[in-house]
């Protein structure tokens, strides 16, 4: 085989290979507007219904963070994907902080409590990025520290009071609106995670789009208290996240990505039962 012909053989090959690699990227985009936008329109429906502490543990039961791990464990292996998961718990809290700080500039507008808090939330990114944090362990104890400090001055602080529930009417179009900022939300910070280079990129796989899209819907929907009980209720219920993350590094090695990830979903939903009971006693 000529040189010419062997150069021109691997160049189709590393054209197939990065058109299967935009498809699955095209996909998981897709996947993840779908499911950040049916998961959050169905929470925020039943946080209505039922109230804002069984609204706050549902909304973290693990959603968009599954389809990142199916897309990891496709394409690298089920114990990458075990591993990838060690920098969670600390976002977890970076993202708790955001709540608070969601909540309590929501007293200066609607505009201005999103702005600011995301202002925020990029400067404690940025930071957790730099650090290159990777035991599982400190960055627990830094998820439990931050969510702590958030969930103290929410409940006896701010004063911050869970709801039993909102009025709405459920049109069409209110389902679309909550779909479509949900999802973009969620396929936004998938795509600048992905083309951002180290740093942005870094920053937005950060990004707490769900906890966003929530608290813009309900503090459109139902002003200040209602979104301030739902973000209590959601760093509560961010622990379920953390015991999710224990479950990966667990079950991936041993079950493999599809059994292994059927597992840990079982173990969240098991988990949310007596954080519940938890949450119930707050205010």
């Amino acid at each position: 085989m000529s040189i010419k012909l062997w150069k021109r053989r691997q160049a189709l090959i590393r054209a197939k290979d990065a058109g299967a690699m935009d498809s699955a990227f095209l996909l998981k985009i897709l996947l993840s507007f779908l499911i950040g936008g049916i998961w959050v329109s169905v929470f925020t429906v039943l946080a209505e219904k039922l109230g804002t502490k069984i609204g706050g543990v549902l909304a973290c039961l693990p959603a968009t963070i599954m389809v990142s791990l199916i897309f990891i464990g496709i394409t690298q292996s089920a114990e990458f994907a075990a591993q990838s998961v060690s920098i969670v718990p600390a976002v977890m809290g970076i993202n708790c902080l955001f709540l608070l700080f969601y909540t309590y500039f929501l007293k200066f507008g609607k505009v201005a409590a999103p702005l600011i808090s995301l202002a925020i939330w990029a400067v404690m990114a940025f930071a957790l990025v730099a650090l290159k944090l990777e035991n599982i362990y400190v960055n627990t104890l830094i998820f439990a520290v931050l969510a702590g400090i958030a969930l103290y001055v929410l409940e006896f602080r701010l004063s911050t009071n869970s709801q039993k529930k909102g009025k709405m009417k459920y049109t069409l179009g209110e389902m679309l609106f909550r779909g479509t900022v949900a999802g973009t939300a969620v396929a936004s910070s998938v795509i600048i995670a992905h083309y951002g280079g180290p740093i942005l990129g870094g920053l937005f796989s950060a990004f707490p789009a769900v906890f966003s899209s929530t608290m813009i819907i309900f503090s459109r929907k139902h002003g200040s208290d209602f979104a301030g009980a739902m973000g209590k209720s959601m760093v509560a219920g961010a622990i379920d996240i953390v015991i999710f993350v224990y479950a990966v590094t667990w079950a991936l090695p041993k079950f493999g990505l599809a059994l292994g990830l059927v597992i840990c979903y079982a173990i969240s939903v098991a988990a949310a039962v007596p954080i519940y009971f938890v949450v119930r006693k707050l205010k």
